[in-house]
This record gives C-alpha cells, structure tokens and sequence, in this order.
C-alpha cells in the first residue's frame, strides 16, 4: 500500500486520492478502516526512517496527534526511552505523546542525562534506530551536548549525531594515550581526507586499543596536515 502510494498508482488508475483506491480496489483484503490504520502506520515509519512493518499500527497510532514531523521523531525517541530494556508497547507511545503535549507534567522516569560533554562512549543502537545513527554502531565518539528526553549529540567521524542515553555504554578503556589518540582521530576528520583515508579512521573507530602500527599510520595523516586541528579534546 505505501509503494502504491508513493508511486500514486492509485492516480494511474483512476481515483482521486489512495483513500479512494483502498476503498474501491482492496475489497478482498479486509476492514477498510484496519487498512487505512495500516497505511497510515506505513508512512510513519518510513518518517521515522524505521524498517516498514516493524511496529503495529496501533503502537504508532498516538504520535499522530502531534502536528510537526519533528515532535513525531521526539516522542518516538522518548517512547523507545521510556520502554528500556523491555518491550516498546502502545502505553509507551502514549505517554511520550502526552509529555510532548504537556511538557510541565514530565514523568519521573525521565531521568537527566548521565553524560557529560567531553566524554568517551561506545555507540550501542537498539532495534529501530535511524540509518545515520546505525551506521557508527560499535564505534566510539565523544558526547558534545545533552538536551532534553535523554537525547545526547555526540560527535563521531566529522559530524554530530543525535542519540538516546539507551543508545550509549560507557567507554571503560580509561588510558589516557588511547583517549589522547581518539581526540587525533576525531580531528583529523575535520580536515579533507581522501576515500581510502575515511576508511581507515572508521574502521579505527571500532578499535578498543590502538597497535603501534596504527598509530604510525595515524601520525603519517597529521604529517600530511600541517593545519592540523586540535580543537576537539576528551575531558
């Protein structure tokens, strides 16, 4: 049903609007109603960007009460926050809906960020993170900023990506030379790097110790730089 919609073939053939098309043409395939739920369930998570089909209808059916596509992605995030370890339920999504709806009425299970700005993690992502979030699973980076609902912006590669606190462990690699040389990987990829060496530092990324021949690779790309840059320091 989405890709009909998506590609309007309900237009191809004759009708006005999907809703129209699912009416007339999808006689044989159920209630009406249960396939405009499923529809609609559709073309939320491909707005989430989440796998289509991962969630019943019903779960997402509460975040259509909120207007704004990014409210929508907060309270998916917050549901996913709420639920933990255990299973994501309907109760979960509506709760993040109402706290989103009534921001002075926060549920005590929304705890403050135990990240702090400047700390090493590892990237863990539950089932049904975002694409760009899945890509760095395993890898670690460095927390910038943590805002609201246990939302944390942490900088890995060349770029700050947004994360659940749940989406996070802690880094228990506590050396200082292998966090010293995170920070040197982290900056250089602040500078213009050639395919081969964008590859390099992400498969350093996943490292939990770096080889003597690592770091001569990495001290050959600084070499390379004299405007290396620095700005980007581990607490």
């Amino acid at each position: 049903m989405l890709d009909l919609d998506l590609r309007q073939g309900w237009a191809a053939v004759g009708y006005q609007s999907m809703t129209a098309c699912l009416k007339a043409e999808f006689t044989d395939a159920g209630s009406k109603s249960t396939l405009i739920r499923e529809w609609n369930a559709g073309q939320m998570e491909r707005e989430l960007q989440v796998q289509i089909c991962t969630y019943p209808a019903y779960q997402l059916r509460p975040l259509r009460k909120l207007k704004k596509q990014e409210q929508r992605r907060v309270a998916f995030t917050l549901a996913k926050e709420l639920a933990g370890d255990g299973r994501l339920t309907a109760d979960h999504f509506t709760q993040a809906v109402d706290e989103i709806l009534n921001p002075a009425q926060l549920t005590k299970q929304v705890l403050p960020s135990k990240y702090k700005p400047g700390q090493l993690v590892r990237l863990k992502c539950a089932i049904g993170a975002l694409t760009e979030q899945k890509v760095w699973n395993g890898c670690w980076g460095i927390v910038q900023s943590t805002g609201n609902i246990s939302n944390v912006k942490v900088l890995v590669a060349n770029k700050e990506v947004d994360y659940m606190a749940s989406d996070l462990d802690w880094d228990d690699n506590s050396d200082i030379e292998f966090r010293q040389t995170c920070a040197r990987i982290l900056a250089l990829w602040q500078n213009e790097l050639e395919p081969i060496e964008q590859t390099l530092l992400k498969e350093l990324q996943h490292r939990y110790f770096f080889t003597d021949l690592e770091k001569q690779m990495i001290s050959l790309l600084e070499a390379k730089r004299p405007s290396f840059l620095t700005s980007k320091q581990l607490s």
